[in-house]
């Protein structure tokens, strides 16, 4: 029988919860062994109602851009002292009169570093590169930098896809070619999105750039992996799962301006589980996602674009993140028991293994 847990004291001093504990969300089957902070977290947001609000975008994200926009956490790391880690501004492309800049956070002491660009989620219409804040020290400090770029938002009717995808695009065009004045590896790129930016780095990926445009331009670099964090990989899915949770806040019809009762096509086109195909761009993948995630469904999203970049042969790790909502990818890494501290270690070793680098240290 399940053992039941029923409030933090009875994990205390308990550094593993076994497979099968039912903490007052239902039995944890399958999983393996987890972190007991995981654990009580979820048991947590539970109590306390969390995960449970099928809002607007705005609404979902109104916490988050609190906390990016937290005059507390500027100048300070990950482990909440002073770094010599200084972000620069970078205007990387201008699109249809619309200047598109980053912010890069690159180690000061290094000559030559590898660079992950960084694409914030947001339903395609609002964001911020702040959301990265806490990543760029965080890489930053272990010899990695971070691009984490601004892209055109669908909040403007004039941006409809494919302009995300192309801003991405051409962010890695910008990094590739300015690659020796910054002091970046320009056979080092890593691109790394949450939410909607994961759906954007995986398509621009899998294409190599062209998003599967017949008159796309061919130059587009190598990307060594990509990182995409509790994503939208199928469209069509993803409309279908928001006429239950969200009836009135079709995200998927204001990126593509139109419905999928009008033109199917044009939803899988845009979806990065059409291009894991054995034609694609090889290139690996870090896969993540929570599993009481209500915004993006992980079984139809995150679970089937696993399944079909496995069919085709390319390399995927994954990161199943017990308890975890969707919107965490800006919580402190340092914070005990937060989603992205149990990320950080995981997509680190990742990055590790597909960069060529020498360990950074991190247990």
């Amino acid at each position: 029988m399940a053992q039941r847990i029923s409030g933090f004291t009875d994990l205390v001093g308990r550094k593993r919860v076994l497979a099968g504990t039912d903490c007052g969300f239902g039995t944890i089957a399958g999983l393996g062994k987890v972190d007991a902070d995981i654990v009580y977290k979820t048991w947590a947001s539970r109590v306390q109602g969390a995960g449970n609000h099928f809002g607007t975008f705005e609404e979902l994200t109104m916490a988050e851009r609190r906390r990016s926009d937290d005059p507390k956490t500027d100048g300070k790391s990950v482990l909440g002292v002073a770094t010599t880690v200084t972000p620069k501004q970078l205007q990387y492309a201008v699109h249809d009169g619309i200047a598109l800049s980053g912010t890069l956070y690159r180690p000061e002491r290094t000559q030559v570093c590898p660079a992950v660009i960084a694409v914030h989620g947001g339903g395609w219409r609002i964001g911020s590169p702040d959301r990265y804040r806490e990543w760029g020290q965080w890489l930053s400090s272990r010899g990695i930098a971070l691009f984490a770029i601004q892209y055109r938002l669908t909040d403007q009717p004039q941006n409809v896809f494919p302009a995300a995808a192309l801003d991405v695009a051409e962010a890695v065009r910008f990094v590739h070619a300015n690659a020796s004045e910054l002091g970046l590896d320009p056979n080092g790129i890593v691109l790394m999105g949450d939410s909607a930016g994961a759906h954007l780095v995986s398509l621009v990926a899998l294409t190599g750039g062209t998003l599967g445009r017949a008159d796309a331009r061919g130059d587009f670099p190598m990307i060594k992996a990509v990182v995409a964090v509790y994503g939208v990989y199928d469209l069509l899915a993803q409309w279908e799962h928001d006429q239950i949770a969200r009836p009135r806040d079709q995200i998927t019809e204001a990126l593509m301006a139109c419905s999928p009762l009008d033109d199917r096509l044009a939803f899988f086109r845009a979806s990065p589980i059409a291009y894991a195909t054995t034609t694609a761009s090889r290139v690996p993948f870090l896969v993540s996602w929570g599993t009481q995630d209500n915004i993006v469904d992980w079984a139809s999203q995150s679970g089937r674009f696993v399944t079909a970049l496995k069919q085709t042969g390319q390399f995927v790790r994954t990161v199943a993140i017990v308890g975890a909502p969707h919107f965490w990818i800006s919580d402190p890494i340092a914070e005990t028991g937060s989603f992205t501290g149990f990320l950080a270690p995981k997509l680190c070793r990742f990055l590790e293994d597909r960069l060529g680098l020498s360990a950074t240290g991190i247990a």
